[in-house]
């Protein structure tokens, strides 16, 4: 039934696209992390636009109306926002590892009467997506909510920092308040660390179709 009630896609037309950074931006309005005045005039997050077009790859989930109720971006291929903000947390496991092998899943956001498998649809699309591309690690900044939702889905897979970091500083709009934890997987250990920890059924779900 999981398989079947979303469908996850790379988003590529500019429709979509401006669907899922309105999503994007409204989510994050609404948690209470961004000031709406903040916002583009298009209703965008101001930093929208901060990576290049050709360094973002977005992903989105649709329900069985055909309705985009989750979005992801995963950037890649030059600097990324998390590598910076993690400073000394950086683990050593990332030393020596090309910068192209890095990626950012980053803006992960659901519509707010979505289930949180919607999300997990959108990761297991950026992971088959990191796996094609020969991507080697992972690195995210994640807010307190979605710690706790990666512990819980992904524990084992997804190392999340102890230290709080603060948003307001490198993501312009953000309310003092917002803190993030560092974060980091390593992609090709990921169905394996989630079947370590018992999580049989989310790594079957993870590595689904990850041939096609």
């Amino acid at each position: 039934m999981l398989l079947r009630a979303f469908e996850c896609r790379p988003l590529i037309e500019p429709v979509a696209l401006a669907a899922a950074k309105r999503l994007q931006a409204d989510a994050y309005v609404r948690g209470g992390h961004l000031r709406e005045g903040a916002l583009t005039r298009e209703g965008w997050l101001p930093w929208h636009d901060r990576s290049a077009a050709h360094r973002v790859r977005w992903f989105g989930s649709y329900d069985e109306d055909g309705r985009l109720v989750a979005v992801a971006t995963k950037i890649s291929g030059g600097p990324l926002p998390a590598l910076h903000l993690m400073g000394d947390d950086r683990p050593a496991a990332l030393d020596g590892c090309p910068p192209e092998r890095i990626a950012e899943p980053a803006g992960v956001a659901k519509a707010p009467d979505a289930p949180r498998i919607a999300t997990l649809h959108v990761y297991r699309a950026m992971y088959h997506d990191s796996l094609r591309g020969g991507d080697r690690f992972w690195v995210m900044s994640v807010i307190p909510a979605m710690r706790a939702t990666l512990e819980r889905a992904l524990p084992g897979a997804i190392t999340v920092g102890t230290r709080a970091i603060r948003l307001d500083g490198a993501y312009p709009g953000t309310h003092p308040e917002t803190l993030a934890y560092p974060a980091w997987g390593v992609v090709g250990d990921f169905t394996a660390q989630l079947r370590a920890a018992g999580r049989d059924a989310v790594a079957d779900f993870m590595d689904d179709g990850i041939r096609a």
